[in-house]
């Protein structure tokens, strides 16, 4: 299991989680938020969650080998 964290303001931080995968399957990863998952963020938290998450994937991209294809759920 590869996975990164990264902060969101001071509040928060985030973890993402990719499972192992055999070649040519397809993973979802997994978005962990603690201490809680935000009902709302700050404009700062926004920038500060878009940046971790796309540090994260590379981070994981990298890690892994593989491209990443990515599809945000709100």
């Amino acid at each position: 299991m590869n996975s990164a964290t990264f902060k969101v303001g001071t509040r928060y931080e985030v973890t993402l989680t990719l499972p192992p995968a055999k070649p040519g399957t397809v993973v979802a990863a997994t978005c962990e938020w603690s201490p809680s998952v935000p009902r709302s963020l700050t404009e700062t938290e926004i920038k500060d969650y878009r940046l971790g998450m796309k540090l994260a994937i590379e981070t994981l991209s990298r890690s892994t080998g593989r491209q990443p294809i990515l599809q945000e759920l709100s």
